[in-house]
């Protein structure tokens, strides 16, 4: 999570994205729900996580499932060329 928002590059992607990308509105949507589900998480846990504390959270698991449900709205996705 740190490295993910560290960067900021996630919020630069969603904020300015590009239709060269070809991705629906369905798509996109989902990634910022991931987004905002991770963002919420990070807001609020403590700077060291034992990993196994975060595999018994439930607010994990529901980030776990948001992701799953985002990667199946990319099945068959092929980024354009020249994206």
């Amino acid at each position: 999570m740190c490295s993910f928002f560290n960067v900021r590059a996630i919020n630069y992607f969603l904020e300015h994205i590009d239709q060269k990308y070809g991705l629906t509105q369905q798509q996109i949507d989902k990634l910022w729900q991931l987004r905002n589900l991770l963002r919420q998480y990070s807001d609020v846990a403590p700077p060291e996580m034992d990993p196994r504390d975060v595999l018994k959270d439930s607010h994990w698991h529901e980030i776990a499932k948001c992701a799953k449900t985002a990667l199946k709205e990319f099945e068959g996705y092929e980024a354009p060329l020249g994206s």
